[in-house]
């Protein structure tokens, strides 16, 4: 496999990775009981024989938490309701490192494009002597 296309693989989950996290933040104040309330996920990635990688997202586990509020309309007999387990902090962080991790893919893609361009033109100078 070209690292070009490496690295195309690798821009894909790191994109992924930001996509799960912002959904689970845009989620993360949604409760409501076990069968209701949002799920959050986190995406990986996993390496395959070829060296490119590909995205597998899975449910984060505990998926909730309960919270005591007793007024809510879905609180159970003992006032607790179901919170997606999300941490902003945990969140904003994956988001940060997804961010970094594809500006070095499309850095090694932007590498892997000059050093194919420096051979074909020294492959053009070679011919012309």
């Amino acid at each position: 496999m070209k690292i070009a296309d490496i690295a195309i693989s690798a821009l894909s989950v790191h994109q992924k990775r930001v996509e799960t996290s912002a959904n689970n933040i845009a989620n993360h104040m949604t409760t409501g009981s076990d069968e209701t309330v949002f799920r959050p996920s986190r995406t990986v990635s996993i390496a395959r024989n070829d060296g490119s990688v590909v995205a597998r997202t899975r449910l984060l586990s505990p998926g909730t938490v309960s919270v005591f509020s007793p007024d809510h309309e879905l609180a159970d007999a003992d006032g607790l309701i179901q919170a997606p387990n999300v941490s902003l902090a945990t969140e904003l962080m994956e988001i940060k490192t997804a961010t970094a991790s594809y500006k070095a893919s499309l850095k090694l893609l932007h590498t892997a494009e000059e050093m194919a361009s420096g051979l074909l033109e020294a492959g053009k100078n070679k011919n012309t002597r």
